[in-house]
């Protein structure tokens, strides 16, 4: 901040920096800034920020090849890092819907296991039988008339 006396003429300080203030006002400013604290920062301040942007209105020099190289290469190993960064979420949602088709099978396969196990144990329980008691087996056909005659002679049938 600058002191009473000189706040409201700054310009005379700007005119101090460029060198465009009269040799007799020089000289008071120049006393006055000795004086003054608040005043030397200030002008401190101007000219530091007169210095920076004077420097920012230069010409600079063009970047050399090895620039362009350097920013290739940090293209380039942006775009790999890109490429990886695309690659993990596409695995990860991949995975968690691999899981969840897994877990689902598991289910239906612990399910039907179960039902197999619950119908196993609900059967009612068979007596093997066997078939001749169910169906005795058919009488054994003659093989010529000699045979027919003698099985109605012991049966009785044939008289």
């Amino acid at each position: 901040m600058v002191c009473k006396e000189y706040s409201e003429r700054l310009d005379l300080f700007e005119d101090y920096i460029d060198g465009r203030l009269p040799v007799t006002e020089v000289a008071a400013v120049s006393a006055h800034l000795e004086r003054c604290s608040a005043c030397r920062d200030e002008m401190d301040s101007a000219r530091l920020a007169g210095t920076l942007l004077r420097a920012g209105l230069e010409p600079t020099a063009e970047p050399g090849g090895a620039f362009w190289t350097r920013v290739r290469a940090r293209l380039h190993e942006e775009e790999e890092k890109l490429r990886v960064a695309e690659f993990w979420p596409a695995l990860e949602i991949f995975a968690r819907r691999l899981s969840l088709i897994s877990a689902a099978a598991l289910l239906v396969l612990f399910g039907y296991l179960a039902g197999l196990e619950w119908r196993d144990r609900n059967l009612p329980t068979v007596r093997q039988t066997d078939s001749r008691d169910l169906f005795p087996e058919p009488v054994r056909q003659p093989a010529d008339q000699s045979e027919v005659l003698v099985s109605l002679a012991s049966n009785g049938n044939g008289r």
